[in-house]
């Protein structure tokens, strides 16, 4: 059985993994700081293993690395803003915690052993993203691997979860200027993405890259407005905040790479490939089709009140 450990598993991305491993018949170990959050897991998925701990704690970290065969480094501070204003915390959790996973991975002899990273980490204009970068540079540089995606839009805290908390309490929602883009990708694809780049991981002509999704689709927030025919008094207009992004880049002017399948591609800082990097861009990449998206988005505010 495999034995599978998951740094800030209670969160959204690591509640869903904990979940597909254990159903997979994995023997994973959630391993967050949150007692709430893991009792609320626990009740949905009894049989993981829970233990209480902080990143940041060496000790504690490393006695739970011992004897996985795979760790998933999920766990992070992970809002823009609050990362603006409380620097000294994000450079000790995102990084300081960082190397503390990839230092204990070494010392266990831990050989396959996973970051996720965010598109924030292209190109960093924010705290985040600059945390982030720093974790690629210290997974790869310990040798193992990485995963770089935008944001899911089904996730907690997402854009649409605030819309959609704002709107059942007849509250407006902020719509930011001018018009940003993201990546379709919803927490199905996300796991998808990681179960990949666990598999391919030891590919030996992809050491040192960094996974990205292939075959990406995009869609602007203003699309979001117009397909679920938002009343205009429930909207207020703002600007993009400091360190909010545009569109989402996945892959920069100083980075190339190939695609390895139908859900990954890798990429590595200099100019060897032959990625068009127009596609790892929600500016320029392929629009999600317009049926599905509406469906989707339907089904996430079922129950709203979109008009009044």
């Amino acid at each position: 059985m495999t034995k599978i450990l998951v740094t800030g598993g209670t969160g959204s991305l690591g509640s869903q993994l904990t979940q597909f491993y254990v159903n997979r018949g994995a023997d994973v170990t959630v391993f967050s700081r949150d007692p709430h959050k893991q009792i609320a897991l626990k009740e949905k998925v009894p049989n993981a293993r829970y233990v209480l701990g902080d990143i940041c704690d060496f000790g504690g970290l490393r006695d739970v690395i011992e004897g996985q065969d795979v760790v998933i480094h999920a766990a992070a501070l992970k809002h823009i803003g609050l990362g603006e204003l409380n620097v000294a915390e994000f450079i000790r959790i995102n990084v300081g915690g960082t190397i503390n996973v990839a230092s204990a991975c070494l010392e266990a002899d831990i050989k396959k052993a996973l970051f996720i990273s965010s598109d924030k980490a292209c190109l960093p204009i924010n705290l985040y993203g600059k945390s982030k970068a720093l974790g690629e540079d210290i997974f790869i540089s310990s040798g193992f691997s990485c995963l770089r995606y935008g944001n899911v839009v089904d996730s907690r805290g997402s854009f649409l979860d605030v819309w959609k908390r704002a709107l059942l309490a007849g509250e407006k929602i902020a719509v930011r200027f001018p018009e940003p883009t993201r990546f379709f990708l919803t927490i199905d694809d996300a796991i998808k993405l990681v179960d990949s780049a666990l598999a391919n991981a030891d590919l030996s002509d992809v050491a040192g890259g960094i996974f990205v999704p292939a075959n990406l689709r995009s869609f602007s927030i203003l699309d979001v407005v117009r397909y679920l025919g938002i009343d205009n008094k429930f909207i207020k207009e703002e600007s993009l905040l400091p360190g909010e992004k545009q569109h989402e880049i996945l892959v920069s002017e100083h980075e190339q790479g190939k695609q390895l399948n139908n859900i990954l591609s890798v990429v590595w800082k200099g100019f060897n490939g032959l990625l068009d990097k127009s596609l790892y861009c929600s500016k320029t990449s392929p629009r999600v089709d317009p049926t599905e998206f509406e469906q989707f988005l339907r089904l996430k505010f079922y129950g709203t009140k979109l008009h009044s």
